[in-house]
């Protein structure tokens, strides 16, 4: 078994980040990405998520995904 874990941003590190930063990491306009930043803080998280990680707690962290390598290893 091996897991993969997906990166994030801690919010706090993005609301530290410069208007132009922040537009050149997501899409929008940095007023959008702030007002993002507040809703996100509010629901209670605490990281921006990776797009596409479907296993996450509460603050937003990926929470890892197991993969079976054990046929992979057999066919190496």
């Amino acid at each position: 078994m091996m897991t993969t874990w997906h990166v994030y941003m801690e919010i706090a590190a993005a609301e530290r980040s410069s208007d132009h930063e922040l537009e050149s990491m997501f899409q929008g306009s940095a007023h959008q990405i702030r007002a993002s930043l507040a809703i996100m803080k509010a629901q209670g998280m605490e990281v921006i998520p990776c797009e596409g990680c479907d296993n996450r707690d509460k603050t937003g962290r990926c929470q890892g995904h197991e993969e079976d390598t054990t046929a992979a290893d057999k066919a190496a």
